[in-house]
């Protein structure tokens, strides 16, 4: 699967992968998205997709074994310069309130980019925000920076900025 993998991503525009000694697959995506880090033994599915302003990308369906022992599914859809998944709303909840009752971002969408959450964690430095507002961002924007996170972003870059929105949410 790492040849296949390593192929199919190559035939995107400026998206290059080698393999690590590890035997992981890392991804360059272009831009100020961050390295894509895949375990070439979890891809299920590789399917070319075609973006709707007619840009080629892959669509790369992880099965998981999570840490806790569940089994879980990701799915992440590359193309040059940007990439897509899903939030992860429980991980992201944890994150903002850990321990408390759930609290529901009812209008999360089910997939966002990379470029989408930092468009919104750069919304939290809004001086004028008030407390509510705070917490339905910090609430969204660590959702989407787990489920980056989850998918193999190395989001290490937006945890000092998602750290600061999460402090001042909390401080209401």
């Amino acid at each position: 699967m790492t040849a296949a993998l390593i192929e199919r991503l190559g035939r995107l525009p400026n998206v290059t992968a080698s393999e690590q000694d590890d035997g992981r697959v890392v991804v360059l995506l272009g831009g100020s998205v961050p390295d894509l880090v895949v375990d070439p033994a979890a891809v299920v599915v590789l399917e070319p997709l075609t973006t709707p302003w007619g840009a080629p990308a892959l669509r790369m369906v992880r099965h998981d074994l999570a840490a806790d022992g569940s089994d879980g599914v990701a799915t992440v859809v590359v193309f040059e310069g940007d990439v897509i998944f899903a939030p992860d709303p429980a991980a992201g909840q944890e994150r903002v309130v850990p321990g408390r009752l759930p609290h529901v971002v009812s209008d999360l969408p089910p997939v966002v980019s990379y470029h989408e959450v930092r468009k919104h964690l750069s919304a939290g430095a809004d001086p004028d925000a008030d407390g509510d507002r705070l917490v339905a961002l910090a609430l969204a924007v660590s959702a989407c920076v787990e489920g980056a996170r989850r998918v193999g972003l190395d989001v290490r870059e937006l945890d000092a900025e998602l750290t600061d929105l999460i402090d001042r949410a909390r401080s209401y």
